[in-house]
């Protein structure tokens, strides 16, 4: 267990930017590297880009978002 175990979850601050770029370009299976371009989320919808911190450390994140969806693919 890495430090006192206690993570909080929190909304994306660009702060965040660096220790983000560098956990998806480690351990995401995205293609490619990640850049910042690449996660503009809270640029769209602030609320769907959450970090795990520990420590003062971002340890983690997660985003989402809603996306128009054609009505055929729902049938």
């Amino acid at each position: 267990m890495i430090g006192d175990g206690k993570l909080k979850i929190r909304i994306f601050i660009y702060e965040d930017m660096k220790a983000v770029l560098q956990l998806a370009n480690k351990y995401a299976a995205f293609d490619g590297t990640t850049s910042e371009a690449d996660l503009a989320v809270p640029r769209f919808f602030p609320n769907g880009f959450w970090v795990a911190e520990e420590d003062g450390e971002v340890v983690g994140f997660a985003f989402g978002y809603f996306k128009d969806i054609p009505g055929e693919v729902l049938t």
